[in-house]
């Protein structure tokens, strides 16, 4: 899903573009593929990150967020093939943001 969001990024459509104002095209492009790293997060490109995977599986994504103020964030496709969310979980690391989690093995919905 990594590279796949990536590749996405990478295609700096308008969309893409105008959730970075302030940062050149070729900027945006050196930082997506920077993310290719495992262990990679960077703030702007993590942020679009679970907007992409949402777009990419065609399901609504709610991310779990250790924020008091802002509990749970929707990322809801232009398409969704389910109404029913992939719920994702944060976990908070260093000055405010966050980094990827792991997956659980054998876990019943």
């Amino acid at each position: 899903m990594r590279n796949l969001s990536v590749d996405e990024i990478l295609k700096c459509d308008d969309e893409i573009l105008a959730f970075f104002p302030e940062q050149s095209q070729e900027k945006i492009t050196t930082k997506a593929l920077q993310f290719r790293r495992q262990g990679m997060f960077d703030t702007a490109i993590g942020d679009l990150v679970m907007r992409v995977c949402a777009q990419l599986l065609c399901l609504p994504i709610m991310a779990v967020t250790s924020l008091n103020s802002l509990p749970c964030v929707p990322f809801i496709p232009d398409n969704p093939l389910s109404s029913r969310p992939i719920y994702v979980a944060y976990h908070y690391y260093g000055a405010g943001h966050y980094d990827s989690t792991r997956s659980l093995v054998n876990t019943t919905l």
